[in-house]
């Protein structure tokens, strides 16, 4: 397997990286986050020993170290990872007469013609053109209506489309964990699970929480 210089240096100005963005939604959604992702996670912390320092620890990390990593060190990484110590391949074929499988000579030969083939790097140009051509004209507003006994409000545009909007107050996370521990419904209060680090699931709920 062949590592090419796909990864280049591209100018930073005006644009962020995926992992940058992603860890700032979570971030700015700290408060508001549901508790699987969260069980999730010290559920990792208890069985594996994962850290879990917190969203406001890793964002902070995040933007200090992503920075700093260059296009070069992601191409040398790339090639660690690919490289042609020992390559394993896995062919998966349907049983069918007369339907004969790869050999090892053929499967190596489509390995060394793969290699042969010139990689070039991306060419990260911007469109030359309107994402939408043909922008649809914006519709008004023909009626609206509220229903208050569920606090909903339906909105009616004049091309037949409908919006129906109903704010929410997620709660924020001083809600107790619920877990299921040997068959049983266990709930932890979230503030006291910082003083539970230690404890591994048993039989028994750890302590502070109630079964």
């Amino acid at each position: 397997m062949r590592a090419s210089s796909g990864s280049r240096r591209r100018s930073s100005t005006g644009r962020r990286s995926p992992l940058t963005a992603a860890y700032e939604q979570v971030y700015s959604e700290r408060d508001k986050s549901e508790s699987g992702s969260f069980a999730q996670e010290l559920l990792s912390l208890f069985l594996q020993d994962e850290p879990a320092p917190g969203i406001e620890y890793e964002y902070r990390l995040v933007g200090q170290m992503l920075p700093t990593i260059t296009a070069a060190e992601v191409s040398a990484m790339a090639r660690t990872l690919m490289s042609d110590d020992g390559p394993v391949v896995l062919v998966t074929s349907p049983q069918k007469d007369g339907l004969q499988p790869p050999t090892e000579a053929g499967l190596r030969a489509a390995l060394g013609s793969a290699d042969a083939v010139a990689v070039t790097a991306w060419s990260d140009t911007a469109a030359t053109r309107e994402l939408v051509e043909n922008k649809p004209r914006p519709a008004t507003v023909a009626s609206r209506r509220e229903i208050p006994e569920i606090g909903l409000t339906v909105i009616k545009f004049s091309n037949g489309v409908e919006a129906w909007l109903k704010p929410t107050n997620v709660q924020e996370r001083p809600d107790p964990l619920l877990a299921h521990l040997a068959g049983r419904r266990v709930a932890c209060p979230a503030r006291g699970l910082r003083q539970r680090r230690r404890w591994r699931p048993t039989t028994c709920a750890p302590p502070g929480c109630r079964v």
